[in-house]
């Protein structure tokens, strides 16, 4: 698990990586910079690059790579190997796009 600087995980979020059953092959969660992760989230061997932002409650799967300034609503399901743009919102269950973000 690799988490860098001024990221904000917040209460009762869980962290952890995983195991791909089909390779064995371990899958590292690594968060990047400036990060928001809301209360209640699960982060599981996903990526996360910099900037962006998880909802409460969102849970991403295995394989999961969120690109820099997306985000992710509260409550989201990621499924497994899904890419998240930059400049993204994403929210459902299973999460699927919703719109751009704004300068607004």
């Amino acid at each position: 698990i690799t988490i860098g600087s001024s990221t904000n995980i917040q209460d009762n979020s869980l962290v952890h990586v995983a195991k791909s059953n089909l390779s064995g092959k371990v899958l590292p969660t690594i968060i990047g910079d400036n990060v928001t992760v809301g209360h209640s989230a699960v982060l599981q061997g996903c990526t996360v690059e910099d900037e962006a932002f998880i909802g409460m409650g969102a849970t991403l799967l295995d394989g999961v790579y969120v690109e820099k300034h997306a985000m992710v609503a509260a409550g989201a399901l990621v499924r497994q190997n899904t890419r998240i743009p930059c400049g993204e919102v994403w929210g459902g269950n299973p999460a699927r796009f919703l719109r751009k973000l704004t300068e607004d």
